[in-house]
């Protein structure tokens, strides 16, 4: 299959082949004083100690077909939008080079220079902003573009298939997809001779830790001194592939050092080898290319972060690149190169090019954590965004979004509103219906968050720069944090969230906060983001079930509360009450009268990451269900991540179910104590249920909304009286202050099931 490969690629057709020709230059980057390292956060931006060994810039310019294009190529961890848009001002348009023409990119070297972004993110694997050295880089990149330009004479291209057996390997997931293949390119000059090499291929350059402070190239500057000796006057070239999850594996060396130049020239000898096999197969071609400015996908982060960039193929005679600005793993950048048609082109990928947005990672990474999740922004659909986005330059459009399908209206204070369809398309109702209510509720928790960060251990969480505010980054940060919570979370709910997100106008991380804060506010640990442990009043009575929903800390807090009725396409209709932006509920009822409601008790022993929201995982147990029995059967085979009591209750029967990460219990003879402030409420429900034979919906409410029996608290954020035979909810929101047996709204919500 190989040798019929690389005879199909010698027979490649130069596309709309044309006279070439081509100039090459290389600048020294290494600054004259120390700075701070750009690749690895435990640095801390501290200076760098030393020059092991120097790095450059590397340029080609090509002009062919009436056009001029370039390709910039810099020994650092990254390259940003803001320097490409300063060089397509400045030395491009002097040039004649066309944003699209116009490939800057990075070897990703984690030991090159830093200090070169005002991105908050970026700084802190990069340091503190350092204009002077920034302005100082501009200059040398400027020049080795003029160099290169000053260069042009006529060149021929060859492209060959490489493969680099042994020396890369999926660092993210064990047994992980590994791309060992490249392309090399050979540029020669009229006489033949080698004038420049390119190597496509994809692994990360951090043989160097992060205990080193000397300024490198790593192995591709080994691998570019190795072909330089091969070939004198030369000018090599790494275009690095997707290699968001590839670590070299180096073939030898007593030091991080000796391995270095042994992975160097090992990669050169396969590149030599490929080169050889060219010799006298070059061709003219056109080098060029496309880039397109897309709007991103919302993200966590507020204030100083993009909103844009750019994707972009660019054609290095028959070899088209994909262009991301950031780091794909090898999954997505292999789903995006399948687009390439051929037969005049076959497809490469390079990284960290143009702009730098994080890693991108496919959806099987998205939920388990990790290096390379944990910086992946873009949400879980990133693989099929940037299939979307690189596809719309052949054309391809995919289909327009249904428009959701949505009511609302009001009960009492709260909004009810109604969604229909797929899990998706009822989600983006959700988002659509309360888009402003979610982003007050975001603001709420973005607020809180940076309110703790001065109280908080925050600088163990990531290695902060101590010049770096850290406030602006809490959110964010324990948002994608909180992503380890929804890993067995049922995928419909999933799916639900993404069109909330999608409906809102918002991040999904940020849709991920929402629907996981009380399990984030459940952990008692000594380092806990929240103190907060909500604490709630439920009453199971004769056709009724009553609950109160509490937040203690909850001054502030807006009025977000919402009944939302879901109407699934196929399925069971259900109603819940939930706070804007929760596809889990602390309240639900199904159309075949099947009601639960979560009440939170102390866990000391058994918080963590492992378990499913309750609010979300009872949602599920719910589904296709229509007795108590079956729901708490669903319910106690679902880890938890704190401890809950769940009273569900349909027509005939109540099961209480005590369910945490370690253990379920049905029908508990002894649950955990309440806490202190929840004492008396209980006292209150249980003497209720003592003197009330027949209770009636009237008396519920009273009782519910009655601050002197002890059940409505300050924090109550809503209240529920369902009857469960004649599907009719009796809703009051909070603050408890303001909740009354007189304030509940009457919401018939059989008939909402019906319509």
């Amino acid at each position: 299959m190989r040798i019929l490969f690389a005879l199909a690629l010698a027979l490649l057709p130069a596309a709309a082949s044309a006279e070439l020709r081509a100039g090459f230059a290389k600048v020294d980057i290494t600054p004259d004083r120390p700075v701070p390292l750009a690749g690895y956060g435990a640095r801390k931006g501290n200076p760098s100690t030393g020059v092991h060994d120097p790095v450059f810039a590397r340029a080609a310019v090509f002009e062919s077909g009436g056009r001029k294009a370039a390709i910039l190529s810099l020994d650092t961890v990254g390259v940003t939008a803001e320097v490409r848009g300063l060089l397509l001002k400045g030395v491009c348009a002097d040039l004649g080079i066309a944003d699209g023409d116009f490939l800057l990119c990075a070897t990703h070297n984690h030991s090159g220079p830093g200090a070169l972004s005002k991105n908050i993110l970026i700084r802190i694997a990069a340091g503190k902003f350092d204009q002077e050295l920034f302005d100082w880089m501009l200059g040398r990149l400027t020049l080795a573009l003029r160099d290169a330009n000053a260069a042009l004479a006529p060149a021929r291209i060859a492209l060959r298939r490489a493969t680099f057996p042994g020396l890369t390997r999926n660092r993210a997931v064990d047994g992980g997809p590994v791309d060992e293949e490249g392309f090399v390119v050979r540029i020669s000059g009229e006489d033949g001779k080698v004038r420049a090499v390119f190597l496509n291929w994809a692994t990360h350059p951090t043989i160097i830790d992060s205990d080193s402070f000397e300024i490198s190239a790593e192995w591709p500057g080994a691998m570019c001194r190795a072909i330089e000796e091969a070939y004198p006057g030369s000018f090599p070239f790494f275009l690095n592939g997707a290699e968001g999850d590839q670590s070299p594996v180096t073939p030898g060396g007593k030091d991080d050092w000796e391995k270095v130049e042994s992975m160097g020239r090992a990669v050169a000898g396969i590149v030599k080898t490929s080169v050889e096999a060219m010799a006298g197969q070059e061709a003219d071609a056109e080098v060029g290319g496309r880039i397109s400015h897309v709007k991103l996908p919302p993200m966590p982060f507020a204030g100083d972060w993009p909103t844009e960039s750019s994707i972009a193929l660019f054609d290095l005679g028959p070899l088209r690149l994909f262009c991301f600005p950031g780091e794909p793993c090898v999954a997505v950048g292999q789903a995006v190169r399948l687009l390439e048609p051929g037969p005049l082109h076959v497809a490469g990928t390079v990284c960290c090019a143009n702009d730098h947005l994080g890693y991108f990672v496919p959806p099987e990474y998205y939920f388990r954590g990790g290096y390379e999740s944990t910086l992946d922004f873009l949400g879980p659909d990133t693989l099929d965004w940037f299939v979307a986005r690189f596809a719309e330059f052949y054309g391809k459009k995919g289909p327009a979004a249904p428009a959701p399908s949505f009511e609302s209206a009001t009960a009492g204070r709260a909004k009810l509103v109604t969604v229909r369809g797929t899990p998706w398309a009822r989600g983006l109702g959700h988002g659509r219906a309360l888009s402003s209510e979610i982003k007050t509720h975001l603001a709420f928790w973005r607020a809180q968050l940076a309110n703790l960060a001065s109280v908080l251990p925050v600088r163990d969480m990531l290695p902060f720069p101590e010049d770096l505010d850290p406030a602006p980054l809490l959110f964010p940060l324990v948002a994608i944090r909180c992503r380890l919570l929804l890993r067995k979370c049922d995928p419909d709910l999933l799916t639900e969230m993404r069109g909330i997100a999608d409906g809102a106008g918002v991040s999904f991380d940020e849709i991920v906060f929402l629907n996981t804060w009380l399990a984030v506010a459940d952990q008692t640990d000594p380092t806990a983001l929240f103190r907060m442990k909500p604490g709630c009043a439920t009453l199971s009575a004769g056709a009724f079930l009553a609950h109160n929903t509490d937040w203690p800390a909850a001054k502030g807090f807006p009025d977000v509360a919402v009944l939302l009725v879901q109407i699934p396409e196929t399925g069971t209709p259900f109603a819940m009450m939930t706070f804007a932006g929760c596809a889990g509920a602390p309240v639900a009822m199904t159309a075949d009268g099947v009601a639960a409601a979560v009440d939170s008790l102390p866990s000391l022993d058994d918080t963590g990451l492992d378990g499913v929201p309750v609010w979300l995982s009872l949602r599920a147990a719910l589904d296709g269900r229509s007795s108590a029995s079956d729901v708490a059967e669903a319910l106690s085979k679902t880890p938890g991540t704190a401890g809950y009591v769940v009273t569900i209750r349909d027509t005939s029967a109540t099961v209480s179910l005590q369910i945490s990460a370690t253990r379920s219990e049905r029908d508990p003879a002894d649950p955990r104590p309440a806490p202190k402030h929840d004492k008396k409420r209980r006292a209150a429900v249980a003497a209720f249920l003592k003197a009330t034979t027949s209770p009636d919906a009237a008396a519920i409410r009273a009782l519910m909304g009655e601050r002197d029996a002890g059940v409505l608290a300050p924090g109550t954020r809503h209240s529920v009286v369902i009857d469960l035979e004649n599907k009719t909810w009796w809703v009051a929101t909070g603050p408890g202050k303001e909740i009354s047996k007189d304030a509940y709204a009457e919401v018939k919500v059989a008939e909402l099931f019906r319509k």
